[in-house]
């Protein structure tokens, strides 16, 4: 029997033939540096937090030195000086913008369950699903618990798209089970590279039957698998077979990198050249029918709504009324639809935000390129 977690279903989806190689077959995979720093900063995060907390400090920036010189990878040997200097960069970031509070935390949770949902040994032989928290925080009192996943990535997604983020979904499906008393689960992304919070989204226990379905689902499918397919795509740039791939080296991706700087510097614009003519190409194509792009995707149009303030000093001022304070509204200053359903929400008026933005607000539709579901 095989056991699964969310990272494998995203690399399931993304490119078979790479779950394959990395989950089946055992083959050693390439980290990249993004994926090395992203490992370390975790490690550092985790032993920071628990330090704060032990100290019920909300944070302390003057312990991160010993704690990075503390980090190991995973041949248990230091890190090296380049990783070790971004992440001194990142935790400090950090400590100056996450406050370490909570009513009961557990930092790096490992949960681990059986086929019929029942918790189980992180290496147990019945193990059929598992998950790793960055953080949790446990409120008996209040029957909820708060998940908290750090990124430490460049990208950060539109947060319509992080809401239907299955593996927020599953944060809150893992912590609903461990947690049998909670009626509510808050999910959210802390982008550390940019000190930017993403949610929290709520999620209710009478939607966590769905979530399990929907797990369940996935996991048989992957179980069924046997064509094991290759998908070259963006995701090709994370995966460390891409180098040995036969698809990905067909597939006009692969490039090496000029060491010479003004070289570098050429290729640069020729690309970006070469991206423009791709792209009015690809747009062509897709206006007559979409792409197929295998394993059950295309590449096609989709609209997406894109609403935009036109009337600032009346919306600020509706803001002000119903009791956001003049310093989160400065601080989303930008004012776009998600900060606005932002600041209402945290003064409990979130039902607002509809009726506001289309006072003050104009909606127009954009077209883009998007690989969806055939």
């Amino acid at each position: 029997m095989r056991a699964y977690s969310y990272s494998q279903m995203r690399q399931f989806a993304d490119c078979r033939l790479a779950w394959k190689l990395a989950k089946i077959d055992k083959v050693p995979e390439e980290k990249s540096l993004p994926m090395l720093v992203g490992g370390a900063c975790h490690s550092a995060i985790e032993a920071y937090s628990e330090a704060c907390w032990r100290s019920r400090l909300p944070s302390d920036a003057a312990i991160i030195p010993e704690i990075v010189a503390g980090i190991r990878g995973d041949d248990k040997k230091p890190v090296s000086a380049e990783i070790r200097t971004e992440v001194v960069a990142l935790m400090e970031k950090f400590a100056g913008s996450f406050a370490v509070i909570g009513s009961e935390l557990q930092f790096e949770g490992q949960m681990a369950f059986t086929p019929d949902w029942s918790p189980a040994e992180w290496f147990g032989k019945d193990v059929r699903f598992r998950a790793i928290a960055d953080l949790m925080d446990f409120d008996r009192a209040g029957e909820k618990v708060s998940v908290t996943d750090f990124k430490t990535g460049w990208k950060i997604d539109p947060s319509s798209e992080v809401e239907d983020n299955l593996q927020l979904r599953i944060y809150a499906l893992a912590a609903a089970l461990k947690a049998p008393w909670a009626s509510e689960f808050r999910v959210r992304l802390w982008h550390v590279r940019f000190a930017y919070e993403q949610g929290p989204f709520v999620i209710h226990r009478d939607e966590i039957d769905g979530i399990r379905a929907e797990v369940e689902e996935r996991m048989a499918e992957m179980d069924a698998e046997t064509e094991f397919a290759a998908s070259p795509g963006e995701h090709c740039q994370r995966c460390g077979f891409r180098r040995s791939c036969p698809a990905y080296k067909a597939s006009g991706r692969t490039e090496e990198i000029p060491e010479d700087s003004r070289e570098l510097a050429a290729a640069f614009a020729f690309a970006k050249a070469r991206v423009k003519v791709l792209e009015e190409a690809v747009k062509a194509r897709v206006s007559v029918a979409p792409i197929e792009l295998g394993n059950g995707k295309v590449l096609t149009f989709v609209g997406e709504q894109k609403t935009e303030v036109v009337q600032l000093e009346p919306l600020v001022r509706a803001l002000l009324n119903v009791g956001v304070t003049k310093g989160d509204v400065w601080s989303e200053m930008s004012l776009s639809k998600t900060a606005v359903e932002k600041l209402l929400r945290k003064v409990g008026r979130k039902e607002m935000a509809a009726d506001l933005l289309r006072q003050y607000g104009e909606v127009s539709t954009v077209t883009k390129l998007k690989e969806r579901e055939a």
